[in-house]
């Protein structure tokens, strides 16, 4: 389906500029096209990095997705569309508030004496709202072309774009995970050979849309 991406502001606050035919397309498990291209930019929600996952199916999966979005980036950059994956960090919905017995409202609470909320770094956790910002200002940036192909996470799109989650935090789940848990994103890989996802933007040129 095909949504334009104007975020819903519960706070006040200034709306994305979002440009008439900018559209954002949401695909699922299956695209298709027919005649003209009407999308500005599209993204795969999903993991953000290629390293390998610690279980061959589970990597299988994932690394897919990843190589779908990077296909349809190579696929529809002639039509100067854009095609991204984009990734949240440990979200707090409805049913991990429910599981660790907390709300919004209380979550925190959770977060600094849940030993299972430590363990997986609740503290650092977000809600959906702001990986749902992070596609507004991704959707709304007139050079996004400039990042099809790649792979982001919600906290680093969050520093640079400048937005918030809805309580006024910038959480970067990946950067805390760095810091608390390296050596399950740092970690060496079994072989010699390692995947990574390299950017060139200084020789990008992009196709007139």
């Amino acid at each position: 389906m095909s949504t334009q991406a104007v975020a819903k502001r519960e706070e006040t606050g200034r709306r994305p500029n979002i440009a008439k035919d900018n559209w954002l397309g949401f695909i699922g498990d299956v695209t298709k096209f027919s005649g003209e291209v009407r999308f500005k930019s599209m993204l795969r929600i999903d993991g953000h990095f290629a390293g390998y996952r610690g279980h061959i199916l589970y990597d299988l999966v994932k690394s897919s997705l990843l190589r779908l979005s990077y296909g349809m980036a190579q696929e529809l950059a002639p039509k100067g569309v854009a095609a991204l994956a984009i990734t949240p960090g440990f979200m707090r919905t409805e049913a991990i508030l429910e599981g660790f017995g907390v709300t919004e409202a209380n979550w925190r609470q959770a977060a600094e004496t849940n030993p299972e909320a430590k363990k997986w770094g609740f503290i650092a956790s977000e809600t959906p709202c702001f990986v749902g910002r992070a596609v507004a200002a991704l959707a709304a940036d007139p050079q996004v072309m400039r990042k099809s192909g790649g792979v982001y996470n919600s906290g680093a799109l969050a520093e640079e774009y400048g937005f918030t989650d809805i309580d006024g935090n910038r959480p970067n789940m990946y950067r805390y995970m760095k810091e608390h848990f390296p050596q399950l994103v740092s970690g060496k890989p079994a072989t010699a050979v390692e995947w990574k996802i390299v950017s060139h933007p200084a020789t990008f040129q992009a196709a007139d849309p």
